[in-house]
């Protein structure tokens, strides 16, 4: 809506040209095109993605273009257009256990990333956590087979130095049957050859 100069001008004692000229130079403002304009749709995209912060999408479009300004304004342009989902992402609870009893580990899945060149990598990261400790370990994968779970597992119990009594997981297709959500009959032999027992969350 249009304010009516005249009745400012009077309430404020100020000239009606005034309020006009200041009204005109803050609507042009407001519909100055933004810098982050042309990134608007990869904005969304990076700032949904499960674990997302603002300072680490910020820090990750800064990194290929230093013109967009500072981090206050990356923060306000993402508010203001609503950039960031309302929705939770789903993640996996975390459990308190005693020292040596549990494991969790899954896949991040297709990760996605663009060099300052324009090369496009994608791959997974195999995440394991110590239920205790909250220690994690990250290993880099370009396939998600049973037998890289088996080898990044075996890998993680030589970096934490111990072989945890369970081993917790979500429904990965590689070691647990999608219809019956139950664990392989190689994955159960796995989890055995190293005393452990294995559960799925979902």
């Amino acid at each position: 809506m249009k304010p009516n100069y005249g009745n400012l001008a009077r309430r404020y004692g100020v000239l009606r040209q005034t309020i006009s000229k200041y009204d005109k130079k803050f609507e042009r403002k407001e519909t100055k095109k933004s810098k982050l304009d042309k990134y608007r749709e990869e904005i969304e995209e990076k700032i949904n993605l499960a674990g997302a912060t603002i300072t680490g999408v910020y820090k990750y479009f800064y990194s290929k273009d230093k013109t967009i300004g500072t981090h206050s304004n990356f923060d306000y342009y993402i508010r203001k257009h609503k950039l960031k989902s309302k929705n939770k992402s789903v993640v996996h609870p975390k459990y308190k256990t005693k020292p040596g009893k549990q494991l969790q580990f899954d896949f991040k899945e297709d990760i996605t990333m663009i060099s300052k060149n324009g090369e496009i990598f994608k791959f997974n990261i195999f995440t394991t956590t110590l239920g205790y400790l909250r220690m994690h370990k990250f290993t880099y994968s370009k396939s998600k087979t049973k037998e890289d779970v088996f080898r990044y597992l075996i890998e993680a119990f030589k970096y934490y130095g111990t072989i945890p009594k369970k081993l917790l997981t979500d429904n990965m297709s590689s070691i647990v049957n999608v219809k019956t959500k139950k664990f392989t009959e190689e994955f159960r032999q796995f989890s055995k050859d190293f005393n452990s027992t294995s559960e799925n969350t979902i």
